[in-house]
Formats: structure tokens, C-alpha cells, sequence
């Protein structure tokens, strides 16, 4: 049996999961409630910290889409968060992908290595101070060359900014016009910034870019991303999809 745990303190999570229950519902039983049965043998949930409650059992993870509009889709992986997670992978020949996203060329100039910054405490950071990360990276940066451009999350607004960095504000378009180079610890903004053909570097192999990226200060690449993009829009759901059982109709083959 499935169940699916919801947190109705939060609305759009309440929603999203709800969706999701009525999807699996149209293929099998499924218990709906604020802690999972004790016999379900697979758990649906709102992210990873409330996921990890329930390892031993399989876990799937819902949380905001990795690629578009992130409140249009909702992505959904198995027993890890992000890159961490398990997908269907991509189950047509790439149409999907062709309808929904684009990307552009890789970008071979560019005037500085933007620095993305993430929420203090976020559970893709694993107890990381993102702050002191922010500054090695910089430092490093500026050793290697390179002007530093760093832009906060949208969340934690721009009462940080590394030692040596100039602080970008507007909008994630914006900050990568210039840029030759993108760092990430494991952001979703990576994802946006291979989309947008700036060559990325991520730190973390949660990062949901992390197949396409370097991975150290001096390892500038510009891989292929057919297949993984193809894949990408294979993690994220619209409300439509989740309702009628299309999501759960291709992600019960992966647990």
C-alpha cells in the first residue's frame, strides 16, 4: 500500500500531495494522512526532511520543479532529494523536452564567474555554511583570474556578500548576461544556468546539473546535454499529470 503524508500548515504542499493521492488512487490503494500507515510499503511526501523519517521503506520525494516554471511543475523522485533522487528517466524521444523547455548554445565568453548563493539550513546544503563556502569560492576564483560576481538566494535577500565579490541584484537573467563561468554548491539555479549555455561548475552531487558540470574551480566544461535534458523533463509534473495518474503511472516503474 501507498501512503501519502500530508502537512496541511503549508498550502501548497497540501495541495500538490493531494493531487498526487488522487493520481495513485486511479492505479491502487492508497492511505492519505498526516504520518504514513505502519503497513504502507512505499511513502509519498513534501521533501527530504520529511522523507529521511521514513528510510527502510521507499520514499517519494516531491518538492518545486528543477526546470521552467518551478510552481507550474512539481518534481517527484525516489529515496534521495534533487540529483540525489531517482527518476523515470526519459521515456520518449526527447518531445517532451521540445514542448515544454529550450536551451541555448554554450557561451564561450563572458566578463566573470557568478557565485550563487543558497538558503542557510536548506537540507540540499547537508550542514554546509554556505556563507564560508561562498567566500573559498570566491578566493579561489580570484586566484584564479577571475572577478567574482555573487548573487544571493531571492530568499535570504542581500545582507551577504563575500569579501572581494560584487553583490548582483535582479533577476538570475540578469546576473548570467555577463557571465563566463557559474559555481554552484548544488542550487537549482544550476540547472538554469547549463540551459542558459553558461559552462557551470557544482560542488555537490545533489545538484540536479551535476552530469553536465565541472565540478573544481578550473574545470570549465561544455558537455553534451542532449540526454540529460531529455531526462530532466522527465522529473517534473504538472498539476494535470499528478491528478490523473500519469506521474504515478511513470514512477512506480522506477522505485
Amino acid at each position: 500500500m501507498i501512503a501519502v503524508v500530508l502537512r496541511p500548515e503549508v498550502p501548497h504542499q497540501l495541495e500538490l500531495c493531494t493531487l498526487m493521492a488522487q493520481g495513485i488512487q486511479r492505479h491502487e490503494p492508497c492511505y492519505v494522512g498526516t504520518e504514513a500507515a505502519a503497513d504502507a510499503d512505499a511513502v509519498v511526501c513534501w521533501g527530504w526532511r520529511i522523507g529521511q523519517q521514513y528510510r527502510g521503506r521507499d520514499v517519494l520525494v516531491m518538492e518545486r520543479g528543477h526546470v521552467g516554471d518551478r510552481r507550474l511543475y512539481t518534481s517527484c523522485g525516489w529515496n534521495g532529494l534533487a540529483g540525489r533522487g531517482t527518476y523515470p528517466g526519459c521515456l520518449d524521444s526527447g518531445e517532451r523536452w521540445a514542448q515544454r523547455h529550450s536551451m541555448r548554445p554554450w557561451r564561450q565568453d563572458g566578463r566573470y564567474a557568478l557565485v550563487l548563493g543558497q538558503v542557510a539550513g536548506d537540507a540540499a546544503l547537508h550542514g554546509l555554511d554556505v556563507q564560508a563556502w561562498a567566500q573559498r569560492v570566491t578566493d579561489g576564483l580570484h586566484g584564479l583570474g577571475r572577478a567574482v560576481v555573487y548573487r544571493p538566494h531571492p530568499l535570504t535577500g542581500a545582507g551577504f556578500c563575500p569579501v572581494g565579490a560584487t553583490l548582483a541584484y535582479g533577476t538570475l537573467d540578469d546576473a548570467l548576461a555577463g557571465a563566463a563561468l557559474a559555481v554552484t554548491y548544488s542550487s537549482t539555479a544550476g540547472v538554469e544556468c547549463v540551459l542558459a549555455g553558461v559552462p557551470t561548475v557544482a560542488m555537490d552531487a545533489g545538484a540536479m546539473c551535476w552530469p553536465v558540470s565541472g565540478h573544481t574551480l578550473d574545470d570549465v566544461v561544455r558537455p553534451d546535454r542532449t540526454a540529460w535534458a531529455h531526462a530532466l523533463a522527465w522529473t517534473g509534473w504538472t498539476r494535470e499529470e499528478l491528478t490523473d495518474g500519469t506521474a504515478w503511472e511513470s514512477l512506480k516503474s522506477c522505485r
